[in-house]
């Protein structure tokens, strides 16, 4: 499911497993914040351990927990945010999510609802990678007003555009 090599956080006991060489904070591959566990007071002991991540994997944690991430773990490669249906997706618009994304950037099933929708990606201005959305339902609006490329594939699937006013902005800028 994740890369092998992966550091997996579900709750507080995997990261007191984390061990420091040399007392220094670790550069990972592949981050994986997973599940309802993984609250805004584990991710703040994630960045005691952890200094950034090549990629990072959001998988059914809250909102507001995978945007506490950014600013405290520097992110160079993909990020995808996957089955993150609970709560409100308005807590990332105050996410530092980096402007150029180094490869993927993928939103799938992913409830895209309140009322800057994901605002945090509204900084983007590259994503090397592909581009995904796949979501069934977007009630906000999704503007990726900065955005100026996108290096592989635009990829929409299932989305139900238009529903309680939501729809995806500036895709044709680029």
């Amino acid at each position: 499911m994740y890369p092998e090599g992966s550091v997996i956080i579900t709750n507080q006991a995997d990261i007191d497993k984390i061990v420091l060489p040399d007392g220094n904070l670790l550069a990972v591959e592949n981050l994986v914040l997973r599940g309802a566990d993984v609250t805004n007071e584990v991710l703040a002991n994630v960045q005691t351990k952890i200094k950034s991540t090549v990629n990072l994997y959001c998988d059914g944690c809250s909102f507001a927990a995978c945007a506490n991430i950014f600013g405290s773990v520097a992110v160079t490669g993909s990020i995808s945010f996957k089955n993150m249906c609970n709560g409100t997706s308005q807590y990332l618009n105050t996410a530092k999510i980096p402007t150029t994304i180094g490869g993927d950037l993928t939103i799938e099933n992913v409830r895209i609802h309140g009322w800057k929708g994901l605002g945090g990606i509204d900084t983007i201005e590259e994503i090397k990678g592909n581009l995904t959305i796949a979501t069934e339902v977007i009630t906000a609006s999704v503007a990726f007003i900065s955005l100026k490329k996108v290096g592989g594939n635009l990829v929409v699937d299932g989305a139900r555009l238009g529903f309680n006013g939501g729809r995806l902005c500036n895709l044709d800028q680029w």
